[in-house]
């Protein structure tokens, strides 16, 4: 295979050629020597492992680099025959519009209208034109109905529409998106997954994704690249991309889900012909190798945790509001076994973020009342319930300010008022049980996030916790990070930690919690076995819930019962193939 692939086309509206770039004050090449093309109306998506370059280069195609962000820039882009590097960013912004991982990061507007009409006015448009354009991009993303509302007062999916609909507003030929589905739900995922796609159906819009989510990938796009240490390494139609699964799977990259099973079966000769890469093309081949075989009950060993097991956690009656009157907890009766492994899912604004700070007592409740290990959190400190409770924060630098990893994992045991040799101890103890002892004389920030996530978990773990709370510990991670994560986290739920995931992740929920409460608009709602949960059709539609694939195909087997995973999916149809 060759190391860079060029792919011609005819009339290319971005036209990249030999673009390499590096950071200031760094030896290792973030780009180096990529070439592309992509023409108009076309959709692209670029996928590989934290690192590989794909942000850089997006910033490359709207001028940020290096106008902006300086550093070495060599070779060349072009997008509808401007340079990038030789063109100002604000004359580009009429080409190229970029939406970025979170759109809280891009949105400041008082009303959603004024978030679409900043850019038009920045470029003295006139009022009327203003309008139009609002009205234009708002109906595109078909959010005209909260033209009035605070984006902030949004959902995720919400917001990500807002700001795609500003990027809309300036009509840009070509629009660029940094992992837009990341920090959203299941819904949020389908909405702006819809908008990308119209966008490239109705509006001939050349779009570029990068993106993890390669389910969504495999359904839109018309390229896949995939990216490794700076280089574009292999590209291809997604049918011809996804089928490498275990190759791409040594990258960091995941097949869908279904490609994996084929892959799987294919293996053993049961399965022949290329590999599906959507849901709907692997349903009639798993009922013909399931027919004659008899129905599999799915065996439910979620809950190790009878009666008798001492609950770490309990809500009694909990109610919470927030200072402008919203009611984000509504009388939650709630209860955590010790050492359980329990997964808090529902979409944006459905309070679990809200339930999770009141076990470390960032947050109080408004009447009822939250008890850690038979302690009202009403009547202890943080540092307090910090003995019991660790919280890892959705963004590890929200919670990382330290000079050097060892000094950061520190922190906490020092303030614990532990003594010098325990604070050795548990400080050496956290950097292994994370993998981080090679970085300890690092300034943390200088690491990837996959690395900073490690850090600030160690950072927890050195305080030796009995409950541990993770609020989206794989976003924004890789298929190589992710698996890194969540296998730490196993480790120390088998060690005999509790652990409570708030997650978007319905992969994650499937293959690691036995548990899942589902909440909506402050309550909760459903609370049981996760493949029970994930077997309640009208609550998952209610709640916006979307199972992972491999899940939603089995429901589509019957004969198979439910499956969680790509693993337990194939033993099934192997074990029907034996009988």
């Amino acid at each position: 295979m060759e190391s860079q692939c060029h792919w011609a086309v005819e009339l290319a509206l971005i036209e990249v050629t030999d673009l390499s770039f590096r950071y200031p004050l760094t030896e290792k090449w973030a780009l180096n020597s990529v070439s592309i093309s992509v023409e108009k109306g076309e959709f692209v998506a670029i996928v590989g492992p934290t690192g590989a370059g794909k942000t850089t280069l997006c910033m490359c195609l709207n001028g940020l680099v290096p106008n902006n962000i300086r550093g070495d820039f060599r070779g060349t882009a072009k997008i509808a025959g401007l340079e990038t590097n030789k063109s100002p960013v604000a004359d580009l912004a009429h080409h190229v519009g970029i939406v970025f991982q979170s759109p809280e990061s891009q949105l400041f507007g008082l009303t959603v209208e004024e978030e679409i009409a900043f850019g038009p006015e920045n470029y003295n448009f006139q009022v009327q034109e203003i309008s139009e354009r609002i009205d234009w991009a708002l109906d595109i993303v078909r959010m005209k109905e909260f033209s009035s509302k605070s984006p902030y007062d949004l959902s995720g999916g919400q917001k990500q529409r807002v700001a795609i609909a500003g990027a809309l507003a300036l009509r840009p030929e070509v629009l660029v998106m940094d992992e837009p589905l990341t920090e959203l739900d299941p819904i949020g995922k389908s909405e702006v997954s819809a908008t990308i796609r119209r966008l490239r159906d109705e509006h001939e819009i050349t779009v570029v994704l990068v993106e993890h989510e390669t389910e969504e990938v495999a359904n839109y796009a018309d390229r896949v690249l995939l990216m490794e240490q700076g280089r574009v390494t292999y590209q291809a139609p997604p049918r011809e991309f996804f089928q490498r699964t275990k190759y791409l799977q040594s990258r960091g990259v995941d097949s869908p889900q279904v490609t994996q099973v084929a892959s799987c079966l294919c293996d053993d000769g049961m399965w022949t012909g290329a590999l599906p890469i959507r849901l709907e093309e692997a349903v009639e081949t798993l009922k013909r190798l399931s027919e004659h075989g008899p129905v599999i009950h799915s065996v439910d060993s979620s809950s190790r945790f009878r009666d008798g097991v001492e609950s770490v956690i309990s809500f009694d009656d909990v109610t919470f509001l927030y200072p402008d009157g919203t009611e984000a907890l509504r009388h939650i009766n709630f209860e955590v076994k010790t050492g359980e492994f329990v997964a808090i899912i529902g979409q944006n604004g459905s309070g679990k973020t809200t339930l999770a700070k009141q076990l470390n007592g960032l947050l109080r409740p408004a009447s009822g009342a939250v008890y850690i290990n038979g302690i009202d959190t009403r009547k202890a400190t943080v540092a307090e319930l910090a003995r019991t409770v660790g919280y890892l924060f959705q963004n590890p630098d929200h919670q990382i300010f330290s000079k050097t990893v060892e000094e950061e994992v520190t922190f906490g045991p020092k303030n614990l008022g532990m003594s010098t040799g325990e604070i050795e101890s548990s400080v050496n103890e956290a950097l292994l049980t994370a993998g981080i002892q090679a970085l300890k004389v690092q300034h943390p920030l200088f690491l990837n996030k996959g690395q900073r996530q490690l850090v600030a978990l160690a950072s927890i773990l050195s305080m030796k916790p009995q409950v541990l709370v993770l609020d989206e510990p794989t976003t924004g991670q890789d298929a190589n990070g992710r698996r890194q994560i969540m296998s730490l986290v196993q480790r120390l739920h088998a060690a005999g930690k509790t652990i409570i995931v708030i997650t978007h992740d319905m992969r994650l929920v499937a293959e690691y919690a036995p548990r899942a409460v589902v909440m909506w608009n402050g309550n909760i709602i459903g609370d049981g076995a996760t493949r029970t949960v994930f077997c309640e059709p009208e609550l998952l539609a209610r709640t916006f819930i979307q199972p992972p694939q491999i899940t939603r195909l089995s429901y589509q087997v019957p004969k198979l019962g439910v499956a969680l995973s790509v693993e337990e999916m194939c033993a099934k149809v192997k074990q029907l193939h034996k009988t």
